[in-house]
Formats: structure tokens, C-alpha cells, sequence
């Protein structure tokens, strides 16, 4: 069930097993959040990373992981490093077979990797990141020189699937599991009004993404106001549901891959064929203010961080101020950065468009801004400009002018870390101060737009163990029932380790997945091995 990068896998792991396959997809198209995404894949100890001379030690890939999936309970000293067993099992399993999955898929035709040794994790300055570049992987490129795109990928999944006779159905959304004597044989599935019976002799493997579009389940899992960002529109959790009434154990369900997305081109109908979130804030004369015209972030981090800048409560405004931030740039910054790449929010000079704000001077900037937060009512989340928003703006930049030429930003470090300066893009020509900073222009026009806080995907769900079973609430597995991808409760915890984690742990797990239900269904059993 799901067509992205975990359920393909799934499939061609199992086809290559000798299993009769075939896959559902609820949507009309195959990809899931996959097709939409940049699709960096991060794979650590990958062949490709040894070959450039690199090493990768797993004692120390595991400190890192656990680190940033559990920093309140890690022990660097401990047996786990201060994880739950099953939890550090997990993530063990991931550094032992990541690299496997990205070989099936090389062997079956569906990737070629291409080695990106120039992209650092997301913590690289961490002690326990041994190997902080080196990592990740990319489809090879075809329509950009950095790396395939997610409908690449996909396109090149999908054929090497349909190349091997394995049936796609789409249109064809799981409604609930087959149960026999406490196995799953099968699912029922709504195929296109019609209710169908799929039986399965090995197993079903769930693929079918989180639950970002389900607001009931956004509102009950998340207490603060995330808004829907980059999933598939079909993401809505059915997961949770189905395998919660055959007794799963759910966990991480406050979790999620978190991005800011540009509020007003999310509220759109093309948001189900466009990406609003933002992953990389290009140039340097561009901050990020709140409600009250200063700067709260720095504007350069990581975006799952930059992400928590939303969340600061503050009761004497009746919490959360910050719901909704604010992008201010200027003109010289749209001419050097602006582009239509992916995660990019900042547009070319000659490309208007609805949510982005235009004005001569800041402080009519700041007058535009309000009138349109009005004018969203709802969807404003509440929020207006506090009074003096305009004076206080113009004070901010005025600060930040006079960091941008000392080449140092003392308030928010901005641009100290290595993945903050490679998502912020090259140094505009004349600047040698600082890469990611620059005085904003003295004239305008100048940019705004209203930002929200949202995800790529959710991340929590059912438990699965590293066989990719499916676990129950009294911890055993339950026979037949497979999991992986954004579906279930990411080995990740709350970490977002690097770019291309959630495709990595995606397909590794997918991968597992497909050789558990193809030994079940030639009557073998895994036996501790995949």
C-alpha cells in the first residue's frame, strides 16, 4: 500500500525474492511526497562515500544518531546510549542495511547514485559526527547539474517496477485489514467507489506516508499550530486508523519533518501540485521578523529548526506570537538570488506573484502587511502587526546592516554553520565580509511575505521492529503486517540528522519490508537475517 520511495522498494525487494507482487496506490498518480520532493538520499557508510576515502565508523554514526533522536535521555556511555533497546535497535538496523537498499535499487535499475561529498549533515559541528560529509546520495542528474529530481526518481522507480510485470493500481484506497486467526492476509480496499478484497499469501506492507492532511489527527497529535506543508495531499493518515483497530502500538505521533511554508501560496488549490515549503533561504540581505518587526531566528538554520521560532509562547498575547513570521528582503537580493528551485522562497525580479508584497519603503511595507493579515481573517492565524511594527522594522535592518559589515552576527550567529552557508547559496559578487549577510539597499522597492509553521511529513505512527513487523500493544508482532516510510514511528525520534534522512530510512526499511513478506510467503522466516 503507497507508491513512494519506501513502497517501491518494498516491491522490488520482494519481486527479487521470487514474490508475486502487486501495489496499491490511493492516489491517481504514483510518488506520494517522494515525486514532490529534491530527493537527497542519506545513506550512511555508503560504498560511494569509501571509495572517495572516507570512513564512516558505526560506533560513532550511532552516537550521533542517538544524540539527536533522544538528546534528553543520551548517554554516550551506556549499552544503548541511553535510548530504549528497541529504539537504538532501530537505528542500528539502519546503519547495517542502509547501504543494501541503495544497492537493490542500483542493481534493479531504479537509481543511479550520484556522490555528493560537498553537502554536510545538519549538525556537522557536533562532536559525534565523526563523518559530517560524505553521506548523502542523489539520483544522477538529468534536468539539473546538482542532482535527480523526486519525479525522476519516481519515474525511474516506477519503471524499474512495471519493467518486472509487478501490477500498479491506483485510485485504490486501503479502508482496513484482512484478518485471519491473527494474521494479515489481505486488505480491503474503496477502488474507485468499489470495494474490493486484495488477498495476500506473505504479508501487507503499509507505505502510504504520514498524516499531514488529516487535520483532526494534526490538531489531536500537535499542540502547536502546524499547518500542512509539502506531503502528498493524500497523506492523511489511514495508517493510523487501520492498524490501530488490528491493536498496534502508535508512538511519536507529536512528531514530524517540519519546514516553514509560505502561508498564502499554501492556502491555494495548486498547493496539491506545488511545494510551499521553504528548505533553504537563499541570499543575505533577508531576515525573518515577527509580529513586532525584530528579528527572532537565525534566519539561516537548518529549516527543521528554524521551524521551532513559531513556538515561543508568550501569555500576555495569548500565546504563540510568533505563529506567524515575516520575510523581509530586498530588491538586490531577488536580482542576485531569486530563482524557481525547490524549497527557494525568494522568486525573480520579474516573477509576480500574489504572496509576496511589494512597496517603495519599509514603512509601507509594514502597511501592506498588515492589510493582508486582515484580509486572511482565520488563516492570519490570529496575528497583526503590533503598533510601531514599521519603526522597529527599520531599527532591525539598521542593525543588521551594521552586523552584515563588521561580518558577524552576535545576536543569532547567523551563517556559522556549514549547512547554513551552503543552503544560503555563493556570496553576492563585492561581498568579502560575509557570505550569508549584506546591508540591506538604502532605496527600495522592497519584499515580504507571511510565513506559517508546517511540515515536509509527519513521522510517527505505528511501532515497527527492525524486521519491519508491525508490533503490538503488548509488543509482539503482528504476523503479516509490514511498515515503513513516513507511515510508522521513524527511528529518527525528533532528529532531523541530514538531508535525504527520511528517503534513507525510507527505503532501507521498505527494503527489509519486502524480504519479510516474501520469506513468509515461500514459507521460510527471516531467521535474524534479511
Amino acid at each position: 500500500m503507497g507508491c513512494g520511495a519506501a513502497g517501491f522498494t518494498a516491491a522490488l525487494a520482494a519481486h527479487e525474492r521470487g514474490a508475486s507482487v502487486m501495489m496499491l496506490e490511493k492516489a491517481e498518480q504514483v510518488g506520494g511526497t517522494t515525486r514532490k520532493a529534491g530527493v537527497w538520499i542519506w545513506i550512511p557508510n555508503n560504498p560511494l562515500l569509501r571509495d572517495s576515502g572516507l570512513s564512516d565508523p558505526k560506533p560513532a554514526a550511532l552516537r550521533y544518531m542517538a544524540r539527536l533522536a533522544r538528546p534528553h535521555v543520551y548517554d554516550a556511555e551506556s549499552t544503548h546510549l541511553g535510548l530504549p533497546s528497541d529504539e537504538f535497535r532501530l537505528i542500528e538496523t539502519f546503519y547495517d542495511e542502509a547501504c543494501d537498499a541503495m544497492e537493490l535499487l542500483v542493481r534493479m535499475r531504479a537509481l543511479q547514485p550520484h556522490h555528493r561529498p560537498d553537502i554536510p549533515d545538519y549538525y556537522a559541528e557536533l562532536a559525534e559526527d565523526e563523518t559530517p560529509y560524505g553521506r548523502v546520495v542523489m539520483p544522477r542528474p538529468r534536468s539539473s547539474p546538482t542532482g535527480g529530481t523526486g519525479f525522476e526518481f519516481v519515474e525511474d522507480l516506477e519503471r524499474a517496477v512495471r519493467s518486472r510485470g509487478i501490477a500498479v493500481r491506483t485510485g485504490c484506497r486501503a479502508v482496513r485489514l484482512v484478518m485471519e486467526n491473527g494474521r494479515a492476509v489481505g486488505v480491503v480496499a474503496d477502488e474507485r467507489g468499489q470495494e474490493r478484497i486484495f488477498r495476500a499469501r506473505g504479508g501487507v506492507v503499509f507505505a502510504s506516508g504520514g498524516f499531514t492532511h488529516n487535520r483532526e489527527l494534526m490538531l489531536r497529535s500537535f499542540a502547536a499550530p502546524l499547518l500542512h506543508g509539502a506531503a502528498a495531499p493524500s497523506n492523511e493518515g489511514d495508517f493510523v486508523s487501520i492498524a490501530g483497530a488490528v491493536g498496534a502500538r502508535l508512538a511519536n505521533m507529536g512528531c514530524a519533518w517540519m519546514a516553514p511554508i509560505q502561508l498564502e501560496q499554501a492556502l491555494t488549490p495548486e498547493q496539491a501540485r506545488t511545494n510551499a515549503s521553504i528548505t533553504e533561504v537563499h541570499g543575505d540581505s533577508a531576515i525573518i521578523v515577527n509580529r513586532e518587526g525584530r528579528r527572532v531566528v537565525n534566519e539561516k538554520a537548518m529549516y527543521n529548526d528554524l521551524t521551532q521560532a513559531f513556538f515561543e509562547w508568550d501569555g500576555a498575547y495569548g500565546g504563540y506570537p510568533n505563529a506567524r513570521l515575516f520575510l523581509i528582503y530586498d530588491h538586490a537580493t531577488a536580482r542576485f538570488y531569486g530563482d524557481n528551485s525547490s524549497g527557494n522562497p525568494i522568486l525573480p525580479v520579474d516573477v509576480e506573484a500574489r504572496h509576496i508584497l511589494k512597496a517603495p519603503t519599509l514603512t509601507k511595507l509594514a502597511a501592506a502587511l498588515d492589510e493582508r493579515l486582515m484580509a486572511l481573517g482565520v488563516a492570519s492565524g490570529g496575528i497583526r502587526l503590533a503598533e510601531g511594527f514599521g519603526a522597529e522594522l527599520e531599527r532591525t535592518v539598521e542593525r543588521f546592516n551594521s552586523y552584515a559589515r563588521t561580518g558577524s552576527d552576535p545576536e543569532f550567529h547567523r551563517g556559522e554553520k556549514a549547512i547554513e552557508r551552503f543552503f544560503s547559496g555563493p556570496a553576492r559578487p563585492g561581498n568579502d565580509r560575509h557570505p550569508t549577510m549584506y546591508p540591506f539597499e538604502s532605496t527600495g522597492p522592497y519584499y515580504a511575505m507571511i510565513l506559517a509553521p508546517g511540515t515536509l511529513d509527519t513521522k510517527g505512527g505505528p511501532v515497527i521492529d527492525c524486521a519491519a513487523r508491525v508490533i503490538s500493544s503488548d509488543g509482539d508482532p503482528i504476523p503479516g503486517l509490514y511498515a515503513a516510510g513516513n507511515c510508522v514511528a521513524s527511528p529518527s525520534g525528533q532528529a532531523y540528522w541530514a538531508g535525504g534522512a527520511t528517503v534513507g530510512l525510507a527505503i532501507t526499511f521498505g527494503r527489509i519490508a519486502g524480504l519479510g513478506a516474501a520469506a513468509a510467503a515461500a514459507g521460510a522466516s527471516l531467521g535474524g537475517t534479511f
